[in-house]
């Protein structure tokens, strides 16, 4: 009161006035302004705060999580569709980089079951042009005796012995390349006998 000329306790009120300091507030309690001050004083950090850990989620989540899942759903999509010729880089992080070596793994499988196929698919290919190739002699062979002997036939000739020696060697041999054939195709069809090696 000496310093200022103002009696602070009517001025402000008794609970506003302290034997150490004073603190005098212009805005009462009851009104709408400092009630909003009030609660937004409150909550603006949590705001700030909340709004600033979304943004580095965001941005943590664009970089760390969505690309790597990007591309490997995109390693996903490639291996689906049978193009198995490209390799599959690992993604940052443990458990992505986990899920890429293993897709990874997959691919190479798959890889190593593709070209297995076609070389088992080349070399039936190839088995079936070469018996075709040892069918053909023997027909060819029958054909001509069949031809000649006919031919005998037809000038009232008698067909010689020695010809249908041909003929009956040429139809066993065919008969052997049939069962040799046959005998291929059910070589699949045998069961698999393991059996411990040394």
């Amino acid at each position: 009161e000496e310093a200022t000329g103002v009696d602070l306790t009517r001025a402000f009120g008794e609970d506003m006035v302290s034997n150490v300091a004073y603190y005098a507030d212009s805005i009462p309690s009851d009104t709408a302004p400092y009630a909003f001050g009030l609660v937004l004083n409150m909550v603006a950090p949590f705001v700030f705060y909340g709004g600033l850990a979304w943004v580095m989620f965001r941005r943590f989540y664009r970089l760390h999580i969505a690309k790597p899942l990007e591309m490997l759903a995109d390693a996903a999509t490639r291996i689906a569709g049978r193009d198995l010729d490209f390799e599959i880089r690992p993604a940052p992080g443990r458990e992505l980089g986990a899920l890429s070596a293993t897709l990874e793994s997959m691919r190479s499988s798959l890889l190593d079951a593709q070209r297995e196929l076609w070389r088992t698919a080349e070399e039936r290919r190839r088995l079936n042009a070469a018996f075709a190739h040892d069918l053909r002699t023997p027909v060819t062979v029958l054909k001509g005796t069949v031809e000649m002997a006919k031919m005998r036939l037809a000038r009232g000739a008698e067909v010689n012995e020695r010809e249908l020696d041909t003929i009956a060697g040429q139809a066993v041999r065919l008969e052997r390349c049939a069962q040799a054939m046959s005998g291929v195709a059910k070589l699949e069809d045998r069961p698999v006998e393991r059996e411990e090696m040394a």
